[in-house]
């Protein structure tokens, strides 16, 4: 299990990488919750200190199991910081574009509207979205290669 969770070497399949994020989410879920009975988060949108823990927690997880997803597929582990960067790039744009406004926003303690973000800033948002999308479709849909790739043993005929 510590191998599973902490490695990048070797593969997992579609289903193994399921049930990560099938635990994870639940496991992000109870944390939330909690947060929220225990008083520690007075709306449902705010991080609490256990989700917080948690979310930190499973970076490593998550990206090792990622890695070896691509593994699966044939393709380098990299491919994960690849995906995070190319997601973080628009998304970082974006919020350089619209700086001045969350500031403003923040002095007189209003609300961000979704009318306030400019044409550019949703073309940037969709940019951020295909490219976690395309992720998604990768690791949870298509299909492993067949039989040993250099990363190893097929995960499905173990």
């Amino acid at each position: 299990m510590m191998e599973f969770l902490f490695s990048g070497k070797g593969r997992v399949s579609r289903k193994g990488i399921w049930l990560f994020f099938i635990a994870y989410w639940l496991i992000h879920g109870a944390a939330h919750l909690a947060d929220h009975q225990l008083g520690w988060t007075h709306r449902l949108d705010d991080a609490g200190p256990l989700m917080t823990i948690v979310t930190i927690a499973a970076i490593w997880p998550m990206i090792a199991v990622e890695a070896k997803r691509f593994h699966d597929r044939g393709m380098s582990g990299w491919w994960v910081l690849w995906f995070i960067l190319l997601t973080l790039i628009p998304l970082c744009v974006f919020f350089f574009m619209h700086a001045e406004q969350f500031m403003a926003l923040e002095e007189k303690g209003a609300a961000f509207e979704p009318s306030m973000i400019s044409p550019a800033g949703y073309a940037l948002l969709a940019v951020a979205f295909l490219i976690q999308l395309m992720q998604f479709v990768i690791l949870l849909f298509l299909p492993g290669q067949s039989g040993e790739n250099r990363y190893g043993p097929n995960p499905v005929g173990r």
